[in-house]
């Protein structure tokens, strides 16, 4: 029986219920949902192999919920599924938050108030103990299930980069601000729209702002890095940098910046050259 809850638990070090119930989750492919926009979408299928509590979650008196946790960050969300119809649902996570390994941890809670009987599922010291049935305050946890582990998409360096309006900054320049937790662009008000449209764009406009934009960033990030370890995003450019085989300790990885950006941006320039002929521009 469990020795953490007064109440059954469905979870994997639990005997509270019978050998053939079960609790776990799937993820499909983690993609991000715009690479530009610092967002990693993740698809999730709940599989819960128990009756008892596959008739509650249907009811609406329990529901499924994902921990999404980072150990570099410490960052934890819990994302509460809301559509009783369905088990699957996309989990969208920013990046920046969720360096390195990223562990989802699936729940199943009561959602208000409720009676949990006690059924053929659960173990027969529930039955021997003469009990019927459990009342449990809303924000019960019913089931826990294993952990899995995915990587987000750190070599994405341009997912921790904004480009941000600014009324300092005049038409057609930028500056680069690294104090925050996320390195900022600063560009001119009126030309912040544009910038936009082309990071929402077509390939060609998208490939552009490497070498003209993000190749820049991305210098002054591995140049600023031993300064600024503490920040998420000197944790995104750590790493991606470790991905490589870069020394991030090693003080000629700064004197080299602008060769290891261009590592971290998969070749801005040839990129843009790739982008320009597969798109039959090259005329």
């Amino acid at each position: 029986m469990s020795q953490l809850f007064a109440h059954p638990v469905l979870a994997p070090w639990s005997s509270d219920y019978i050998p053939t119930t079960s609790f776990s989750i799937e993820t499909g492919e983690s993609v991000p949902a715009d690479l530009l926009a610092d967002r990693l979408s993740i698809p999730i299928s709940y599989d819960l192999q128990c009756g008892t509590l596959d008739s509650m979650v249907k009811s609406g008196s329990a529901s499924f919920a994902v921990l999404a946790a980072s150990p570099r960050t410490m960052v934890r969300q819990l994302y509460q599924h809301r559509d009783t119809s369905t088990s699957d649902e996309v989990v969208a996570l920013r990046m920046s938050d969720f360096a390195h390994d990223i562990t989802l941890t699936p729940f199943i809670t009561a959602t208000h108030s409720v009676v949990l009987p006690v059924t053929d599922e659960h173990d027969r010291e529930f039955h021997e103990a003469g009990r019927t049935e459990f009342e449990l305050p809303a924000g019960a946890v019913l089931a826990v299930g294993d952990g899995i582990k995915l990587s987000s998409d750190q070599g994405n360096v341009t997912s921790i980069i904004d480009i941000v309006a600014s009324s300092r900054i005049e038409p057609g320049q930028f500056m680069l601000d690294y104090e925050d937790t996320r390195i900022k662009v600063l560009v001119n008000s009126d030309d912040q729209p544009a910038l936009k449209t082309m990071r929402a764009g077509s390939p060609i406009a998208r490939a552009t702002l490497h070498p003209s934009l993000y190749l820049h960033a991305v210098v002054g990030a591995i140049s600023n890095l031993s300064e600024r370890r503490d920040s998420a995003w000197a944790s995104v450019v750590a790493s991606a940098l470790e991905s490589h085989g870069i020394d991030v300790e090693d003080e000629r990885t700064a004197q080299d910046a602008h060769i290891h950006a261009q590592k971290l941006l998969e070749g801005p320039l040839g990129h843009l050259l790739t982008t320009f002929a597969e798109t039959g521009n090259d005329d």
